[in-house]
């Protein structure tokens, strides 16, 4: 059934709602139905009604508690992708997040890193740089150099310079183990030798050769996105 979820926008919402408006949908595939719908009206920035088809969820009783969780991950990033957000409404959205305690990696992953970038955009650096941490505890390996950066550059804001430095050359560190000696088949060893080439940008005393190295498996890798 989530396969059946294909196309443009318009495709995506008329195969969610015609299951939403069918009384013979099984009640897991109407859940599946109102998160694809919440996904599509948050990139679309439709903020309240992404929230509304998140709620819509949890009044589904064979909801599986991964849709659920699905559901607190994607109302945390709806009201940090919010403009109009307040701190208050943000911290109640990723307090009922934590209180679910049922939660993928990579749901804690997505989760906390919206809730790091929320802080960025408001000038806190201190929160930001601690949830940004939590979201390195819960980040797979080809997205930690990529988080790494996103620390030293909150770093910078903070005008910690040699901590910046300092944890750009752990992100290096950590993306050379994995592209070298061999660069991983798909889309991922492109997107970490990426990671790698901003990494050593900001490192004073990276040279053009290493940043050179980088660049070339990014781009000609056969995956290149």
């Amino acid at each position: 059934f989530a396969k059946s979820f294909k196309g443009g926008p318009a495709d995506i919402e008329k195969t969610a709602v015609t299951c939403i408006n069918d009384k013979n949908s099984l009640g897991i595939n109407r859940a599946e139905s109102f998160l694809r719908l919440s996904a599509l009206y948050l990139r679309q920035k439709k903020y309240q009604e992404a929230l509304d088809a998140c709620k819509s969820i949890f009044d589904e009783p064979s909801a599986s508690l991964m849709q659920k969780a699905s559901a607190l991950t994607q109302r945390v990033m709806i009201v940090c992708s919010d403009p109009s957000s307040t701190t208050e409404k943000v911290a109640s959205e990723l307090a009922a997040f934590e209180a679910f305690g049922v939660a993928a990696p990579k749901q804690k992953y997505d989760t906390y890193g919206a809730v790091s970038s929320f802080f960025i955009s408001g000038k806190d650096n201190d929160k930001a740089l601690g949830y940004a941490e939590k979201q390195l505890a819960n980040a797979a390996v080809y997205d930690k150099g990529k988080v790494l950066n996103s620390i030293a550059a909150i770093y910078d804001a903070m005008n910690k310079k040699d901590k910046a430095v300092e944890t750009r050359k752990q992100a290096v560190a950590h993306l050379r183990s994995q592209l070298f000696p061999t660069v991983p088949v798909g889309v991922f060893g492109p997107m970490m030798a990426n990671d790698l080439f901003d990494a050593l940008n900001g490192i004073p005393d990276a040279t053009t050769t290493e940043k050179k190295e980088a660049a070339d498996i990014a781009i000609s890798h056969k995956v290149c996105p």
